[in-house]
């Protein structure tokens, strides 16, 4: 079969290429969702020509690679169990340190469950950025996210309903996986729930925003009438309308990649995949 793979990468016939490698090691569902995510976003006019060509060569590369390994059986057990990189090639980044680093996306709501995942990522040997942990003091959150996402080599989006109506995440999450800032970047969804798959999510999502916002102009025009300074809250309320923008991107980007299943019953297997796919399989 290997000598299979390679005759179709040859002929240009990539994912007919990858359709055998999966049947070889399940691993390769990491370069098929990448392939298919770089196509979808070409036809959508989201990259240009050449950028697909990139992408095209990483995964040509990468799968005449995984192809000459011995069969790993991946360990995702949902519809959508593996995880998808955005915008990067299958061979493992490293740091000056030698690890490989990760940049944790997620909200605070859900501490619980990333710091479960953070100690198994440091426990196998990978470099962990998160905000509670390195951010400084009066540090700005733009800056820090900006920071994090360009000098880390993965972005592991920790995504649940809880992070979806989270401003922040929610950028973090569309830099990422659209490669604003850095175009060799490593994107990998991880859910802790199934709730952006529901076609009533995005509407709950909205109406909760929807009250935040017009909670804060009701403050906001009582603040103004006793003379005191609204700039504070009037950010906030553009953040909150700016997520209202991006939320059906975000949610789009989700449903169109494959993200590995970390909801509690498939949580060690997720795990498990999640290091293969950062340590290169």
């Amino acid at each position: 079969m290997k000598e299979q793979i390679q005759q179709l990468i040859a002929a240009g016939q990539t994912k007919d290429a990858l359709g055998l490698l999966v049947q070889m090691n399940g691993d390769a569902l990491l370069l098929q969702a990448q392939y298919n995510n770089g196509e979808k976003q070409f036809n959508l006019g989201l990259i240009d020509f050449s950028e697909w060509q990139r992408i095209q060569a990483r995964v040509n590369f990468a799968a005449l690679e995984m192809a000459g390994k011995p069969t790993v059986h991946s360990g995702a057990s949902a519809s959508h169990g593996a995880a998808a990189p955005g915008h990067g090639g299958s061979t493992p980044h490293h740091a000056g340190s030698g690890k490989a680093t990760v940049f944790i996306s997620y909200s605070h709501k859900d501490k619980g469950v990333v710091d479960r995942i953070a100690k198994h990522l440091k426990e196998n040997g990978i470099e962990v950025v998160i905000d509670r942990e390195v951010m400084k003091a009066g540090q700005s959150i733009q800056q820090f996210i900006e920071q994090s996402i360009r000098q880390s080599h993965f972005v592991l989006s920790v995504v649940s309903a809880n992070s979806l109506t989270s401003g922040w995440v929610s950028k973090e999450s569309l830099a990422a996986s659209y490669a604003e800032w850095l175009d060799e970047k490593y994107f990998l969804p991880a859910r802790l729930d199934d709730e952006f798959f529901k076609p009533e999510f995005q509407l709950t999502a909205v109406r909760a925003i929807n009250e935040q916002v017009e909670s804060l102009r009701k403050t906001i025009k009582e603040l103004e009438e006793i003379g005191g300074d609204p700039r504070d809250l009037q950010s906030d309320v553009a953040q909150l309308v700016d997520l209202k923008s991006n939320l059906p991107k975000v949610i789009r980007k989700l449903k169109d990649v494959l993200t590995v299943d970390l909801r509690e019953e498939h949580f060690n297997e997720g795990l498990a995949q999640i290091v293969r796919a950062i340590q290169g399989g």
